[in-house]
């Protein structure tokens, strides 16, 4: 299948050789899904106040006297998380995971740090139990367990997730993402003409909304989807 000129802002699986699981790209996947500013912790008010250097020695302190908290270990992950530093990221998660193993979020950022590190299949273990919170339950958790899957080669099980996802009624800018990755595995299995619907609703969200919007997806997901549209048009 050609490639779409510019997909890396959106959901794609790199290197489409056939072969086992890749190492994802982070877009793929949505992470950190943090708490409300409330909640934090005395390493997330550093982050907060751009004092990261600060933050890591306290956080490291605080770990070593056996004082930090479920909000210190989330923060620190986050942060590591999204500097790639995805070992570190683990680490701290999965101490914060001990301290609350029925907290949705933290086995959501679970799954999508392990996919990172390219363990796939223990990735999806975490996704199931985040998507197993009952009320929790947020769409693009639907959306990264269904990417868990289609990076395995199962985009019918995807699919499934994906349409989960959107039963949430997310908003706009969640849609969007639910949409293209939905676009994306239909095109993975040569349903062009639903791709392109998924593609079209896709691109219809994000046309409505307006530049100045806080959600506003930005031009290189505009280009993509009309791309991606464009293309699977041409084989349906």
């Amino acid at each position: 299948m050609e490639s779409i000129e510019g997909e890396a802002p959106m959901p794609k699986i790199r290197g489409d050789d056939g072969g086992g699981p890749r190492q994802p790209d982070p877009a793929l996947f949505v992470q950190p899904l943090g708490q409300d500013a409330g909640s934090t912790g005395q390493v997330g008010l550093l982050i907060r106040l751009g004092r990261q250097e600060e933050a890591f020695a306290l956080y490291r302190h605080l770990c070593a006297a056996g004082a930090a908290t479920l909000e210190d270990h989330r923060e620190a992950s986050e942060l590591l998380f999204s500097l790639a530093l995805y070992e570190e990221a683990l680490d701290a998660c999965e101490q914060a995971i001990a301290l609350d193993p029925e907290d949705c979020l933290l086995q959501e950022n679970h799954g999508t740090t392990l996919a990172m590190l390219g363990r796939h299949e223990e990735a999806l273990v975490s996704y199931q139990r985040a998507c197993e919170c009952g009320s929790a339950i947020q769409p693009l958790m639907w959306m990264n367990f269904g990417t868990g899957l289609r990076v395995l080669g199962r985009a019918e099980a995807a699919l499934l997730l994906y349409e989960k996802g959107m039963a949430l009624h997310p908003p706009p800018a969640q849609a969007i993402v639910l949409l293209t990755s939905k676009g994306d595995a239909l095109r993975d299995l040569g349903r062009y003409a639903d791709a392109a619907r998924a593609f079209d609703a896709a691109l219809r969200i994000a046309q409505q909304l307006p530049p100045e919007a806080e959600d506003w997806p930005g031009p290189d997901v505009l280009n993509y989807l009309t791309a991606a549209r464009e293309q699977v048009y041409a084989f349906s």
